[in-house]
């Protein structure tokens, strides 16, 4: 069995803090730091889905259930 990415396991950690920022962030709109940090945090869902996608896929190549 081959190792795991540990890249694309940081990009999902770092997708799951920018999603627990962004939805900390809804009640107080203020300072800019806070709007970059909410307006961030909207792509948090897509980069984790593309990311869980793309070690799907590397799994199911692994495990011969796609045939190309």
């Amino acid at each position: 069995m081959k190792q795991r990415d540990s890249s694309l396991d940081v990009i999902e950690g770092l997708a799951c803090i920018m999603m627990i920022l962004a939805h900390a962030t809804l009640g107080s709109q203020e300072s800019t730091l806070v709007k970059n940090l909410a307006f961030f945090g909207g792509f948090a869902p897509t980069l984790f889905y593309a990311v869980s996608d793309v070690t799907n896929m590397f799994q199911a190549i692994c495990l011969r259930l796609i045939l190309f």
